[in-house]
């Protein structure tokens, strides 16, 4: 036990014993205590944010690379085919050659694909008009006594003249008699198609649908 100078007073040797203690919280690991956290420098930060922006540039310069290696050789596959279509520079399409039957009264007569249209305002069908301007004329007006002829769409350049007349056996036979088809009009889905596609003008939607002008028909040049 510590001996205390006798000259000190009672309070002040208290005191004295006071100031000695420990403080309890000294030496004593907080249960609060945090450790410490690494954390990115503003430097790192920017590096990786440069690294990936890197990445993502090479990645999109990849793909355009692709992507031009794609279009170019469509475009090489596209001019092989078209000119294996054409005769010499400048030349229309060769046109698919239409089946050629056996010609009937010394006229020769054609095998084509065959589809309905109808007179409609609206860019698939084409107007109310041929392609000279003049009044399109259908099947059913026809054989109404109400039509000088049935308006036929076909290719321009390489099938028949504007105003060529043709017969077609089948239709004859299915309404039993005779009927003047005439080529007056055209469209693009007859380009360097000649005579092997047929389009023939019907009264509406419905009967452009009927089989009987959707199908393979003879076409006899009159």
């Amino acid at each position: 036990m510590a001996a205390w100078p006798s000259s000190l007073t009672p309070g002040q040797v208290s005191a004295a014993k006071g100031n000695n203690k420990k403080n309890p919280k000294e030496g004593a690991t907080s249960q609060n205590q945090t450790w410490p956290t690494t954390h990115l420098n503003m430097s790192d930060a920017e590096q990786i944010n440069n690294m990936t922006a890197n990445l993502l540039s090479q990645v999109n310069l990849m793909a355009m690379q692709l992507m031009q290696k794609i279009a170019l050789q469509m475009a090489k596959n596209y001019q092989n085919l078209s000119n294996n279509m054409t005769t010499a520079a400048g030349a229309q399409p060769i046109a698919p050659s239409a089946q050629t039957l056996p010609s009937t009264d010394g006229k020769p007569s054609y095998r084509a694909k065959a589809t309905g249209y109808y007179p409609a305002d609206d860019p698939i069908e084409g107007g109310f008009k041929d392609m000279r301007g003049k009044p399109l004329y259908t099947l059913q007006d026809y054989l109404e006594g109400k039509a000088p002829y049935v308006s036929v769409a076909m290719d321009n350049k390489n099938s028949f003249p504007y105003g060529t007349k043709l017969r077609i056996p089948e239709l004859e036979k299915k309404y039993g008699r005779k009927i003047e088809f005439r080529v007056v009009d055209t469209g693009g889905a007859f380009y360097g198609k000649g005579k092997s596609r047929i389009d023939i003008c019907t009264r509406n939607r419905s009967a452009s649908l009927d089989p009987s002008v959707n199908g393979t028909l003879t076409l006899i040049p009159v």
